[in-house]
């Protein structure tokens, strides 16, 4: 008989997607934790060896694939040992009855696997930008749609479709709420940082455009993979790069590089002939001002906040010592890993 119809599972009257599958470890979903769907992302296939080194050995922590892929397990380090990144894997911030910090199922690490791998694929190192520096002097950031159909895989997918009401032939993609998901732990913990953008168009209204995304430096020094001034001489080789590409365009293209100091120009003079209204400005900076006393301060989110400060500042402490003292990058790691305090450890010593 089917294992498959002899241990079937019910929700109600419905029955589990998966029934009998890996019931053993509790992953009813589907998913197989020995065969995470990571190691079949779309990205990997046209950026294995075309990545710098370094850069390979950064990406290989969460997949490691390519010419510098020495990792010797399963699947990846972060995946297979969850407990030597806390900062990663903790995202519940509590802590086991022995003290340890928990880790996250199998699932959230498979997730972040994808999405960090990809993210490091797309990073330009010479300011930890996630996107790409254009020859013109302007620079592409990648979006969360672009980011998130680059870490998919046929196994699972970060994306979906979305009709569009104005031409019904068309669809456009959008994230998933689990790569959202991924994204906003990232951000929690410091890894990630997002500014918003927004434009305003002809009838005066503001619509968005695409975010700024950096990574955090310490935190990629924290993973042991080279020291600071390694990481210093790597960025200053991207930007060196960088430059004689552009230097380069510019000298092909004077009649680019006229246009664009001509549209500097026309929108620094639009500026100086429409100025702000101060007392407009005022008003506003006053209205916001008396929005936040009047609201009352949520102390949990408060608590999250320094929370964050403080790892972030341990990771920079943490980086200068090892700088001063010339201490190896598996130095940080270990570091990193002995000092990290769970956010209930944290909320104990204040």
């Amino acid at each position: 008989m089917n294992s498959a119809v002899q241990f079937r599972r019910f929700h109600g009257k419905r029955a589990y997607p998966h029934p009998g599958h890996f019931l053993g470890s509790g992953n009813r979903c589907g998913h197989d934790k020995a065969r995470p769907a990571f190691l079949n992302r779309r990205a990997a296939s046209h950026t294995v060896n075309t990545l710098p080194k370094l850069q390979q050995k950064f990406r290989n922590i969460f997949h490691p694939v390519g010419e510098e892929a020495d990792y010797t397990g399963p699947n990846s380090p972060y995946y297979d040992n969850p407990r030597y990144f806390p900062e990663l894997s903790n995202t519940t911030s509590k802590a086991n009855l022995d003290g340890q910090p928990q880790h996250n199922r199998s699932e959230a690490r498979d997730s972040q696997c994808a999405i960090l791998a990809t993210i490091l694929e797309m990073t330009d190192f010479s300011q930890l930008h996630i996107g790409t520096p254009r020859d013109d002097g302007t620079f592409k950031y990648r979006s969360w749609s672009e980011i998130a159909i680059a870490a998919s895989s046929p196994d699972r997918l970060y994306f979906e479709k979305v009709d569009d009401p104005i031409k019904p032939d068309e669809h456009k993609y959008k994230p998933t709420q689990a790569f959202f998901a991924r994204i906003t732990e990232l951000q929690a913990m410091g890894i990630l940082y997002v500014q918003e953008r927004y434009m305003k168009d002809a009838a005066g209204g503001a619509f968005a455009i695409v975010a700024v995304k950096q990574l955090n430096r310490n935190w990629l020094l924290s993973l042991g993979v080279c020291s600071n001034r390694q990481l210093s001489a790597f960025q200053a080789r991207c930007k060196s790069m960088i430059n004689e590409r552009r230097a380069l365009w510019r000298a092909n293209r004077p009649d680019k590089v006229a246009a664009a100091n001509e549209r500097k120009e026309a929108q620094a003079k639009l500026r100086a002939r429409r100025p702000l209204n101060p007392s407009s400005l005022l008003t506003r900076k006053a209205a916001l001002a008396a929005t936040v006393q009047d609201s009352e301060p949520d102390v949990l989110e408060q608590l999250k906040r320094q929370y964050a400060a403080f790892q972030a500042s341990l990771l920079a402490q943490i980086v200068k010592e090892a700088e001063q003292h010339s201490h190896p990058p598996s130095w940080v790691r270990a570091e990193s890993l002995h000092r990290y305090k769970t956010f209930e450890q944290f909320q104990k010593d204040i």
